[in-house]
């Protein structure tokens, strides 16, 4: 992928993992779990701090390609606080 590519690829999965954050309860995770033990399926959301960490991960390998192309990197960071939801008012 060339340096525009990776970029809009990381905005991305940046946007999906602040929306999936908002997603999803301890209840409804667990929910999911035991249903899974039970009658079998995907397990993606059932361990969201290891699909984050996963994720984060692969953000970090994309910036440093960036960095090998010489392209302008992201600070991961701060583009996911840019990126997070704003608090719900009550």
């Amino acid at each position: 992928m060339n340096c525009k590519q990776l970029t809009g690829t990381m905005k991305v999965r940046i946007m999906q993992m602040s929306a999936a954050s908002a997603d999803g309860t301890m209840v409804a995770r667990g929910m999911q779990a035991g249903a899974v033990k039970i009658w079998g399926g995907p397990t993606y959301g059932t361990d969201p701090a290891g699909e984050d960490a996963r994720d984060r991960a692969q953000l970090e390998a994309y910036n440093q390609q960036l960095a090998a192309k010489k392209c302008k990197t992201l600070d991961l960071q701060a583009e996911m606080q840019a990126a997070a939801p704003a608090p719900k008012k009550n």
